[in-house]
């Protein structure tokens, strides 16, 4: 099923598409506009703002070990990793899940990303890529992603994969495809099907779930403090700006990779300059990832949006990386042009707060 042919089905299921800066959203479902209500139930969220990288051939591990901030010998078939691909000079240029397919005696790694970098990843690892025994495919029309928020659709995922995942990052792998369960305040799972299940896995799921869009899965990112690189901050950041480290993206004991000596600089020896918070807006402008935010009156940036999905019709949860001396107040007076609001402090998860230093 190539990607026109999933966005086909998915609008005959009811679903409104919007282009978003370089990536397509699904924004709401006509046949079930309920699902913007609710919370109680389960959600299944179209991943279309996501995409697959492949890894494959005898070299691959050694390859990747020497260009992701992840450690490769800690992945697993039956776990996943968050990671980065940096610049020389430490500047993330992708992030991603890490996971590890193995069929029929050969193993593959997959990087799962935002759709909007697959080509760019893709040529900056290929630069790479050509000492070693291994090739870098855009595998993307041959899986289609999956979200599913709710613990309510448990007995229906285990019919199609065997199972459920019971710890964050944890995987389980059949013919199908792949189900991972990743961090947020409620459970949730991100499945990758092949694309001759992925009709069948959504009508099996809408059973229980109820069809929603893309935000309310970016919502619970936001509140899982997992910032991702997408098209508008490709090479902004280092991987602390973004609290890559609390997020267990970074091993700062694998040994050398591309861009490692900024990263573990940062770490060690000096401080990020800017941090990344979690924050609320109420009644603000429409707020966009890559928006440079400044002080009334003023020119310099002093935030740049990361993350933003709605919470409700007047507010909105963000990401944004600011100043390090501002990343401990309580409240921000922002101004984008000529709109000016209130940004207030919201705390990271405890997986995030515990580990910022």
């Amino acid at each position: 099923m190539s990607n026109d042919l999933w966005k086909n089905y998915l609008v005959s299921m009811g679903a409104e598409f919007s282009a978003q800066q370089d990536s397509e959203f699904v924004t709401g479902f006509s046949a079930n506009s309920a699902a913007d209500n609710q919370t109680e139930y389960a959600l299944i969220c179209p991943l279309v703002h996501l995409n697959l990288l492949s890894c494959a051939g005898p070299d691959s591990n050694k390859f990747l070990q020497g260009q992701l901030t992840c450690d490769l010998n800690q992945i697993k078939p039956d776990s996943s990793l968050l990671g980065a691909a940096c610049t020389p000079g430490g500047r993330v240029y992708s992030s991603f899940r890490l996971l590890e397919r193995t069929q029929q005696d050969s193993t593959q790694y997959l990087m799962r990303m935002r759709s909007d970098i697959i080509a760019s990843t893709l040529d900056s690892l290929s630069k790479y890529i050509v000492f070693f025994k291994s090739e870098m495919t855009d595998v993307s029309a041959e899986w289609v992603g999956i979200g599913v928020i709710g613990s309510q659709c448990d007995a229906l995922l285990s019919e199609i994969f065997g199972g459920t995942p019971q710890i964050e990052n944890q995987v389980l792998q059949n013919d199908t495809g792949m189900v991972i369960r990743v961090p947020g305040a409620l459970v949730r799972y991100e499945c990758w099907v092949t694309e001759d299940s992925a009709q069948a896995c959504w009508e099996k799921l809408t059973q229980v779930a109820l069809p929603a869009a893309t935000n309310k899965w970016l919502l619970q990112d936001i509140e899982a403090g997992i910032a991702e690189i997408s098209s508008v901050n490709r090479e902004a950041y280092i991987p602390q700006m973004l609290n890559f480290q609390a997020i267990d993206a970074i091993s700062f004991d694998k040994g050398c990779y591309t861009g490692q000596e900024i990263v573990a600089r940062t770490q060690y020896r000096g401080k990020s300059k800017r941090l990344m918070v979690r924050a609320i807006v109420d009644n603000g402008p429409e707020l966009i990832p890559g928006m440079e935010l400044t002080r009334q009156g003023e020119t310099q940036n002093i935030a740049t949006l990361v993350e933003v999905a709605p919470l409700n019709s007047q507010q909105q949860e963000v990401l944004m990386v600011v100043l390090a001396d501002l990343a401990t107040k309580d409240q921000w007076e922002l101004c984008s042009h000529e709109d000016c609001f209130t940004a207030q402090l919201l705390p990271l998860p405890y997986h995030c707060a515990e580990k910022t230093e």
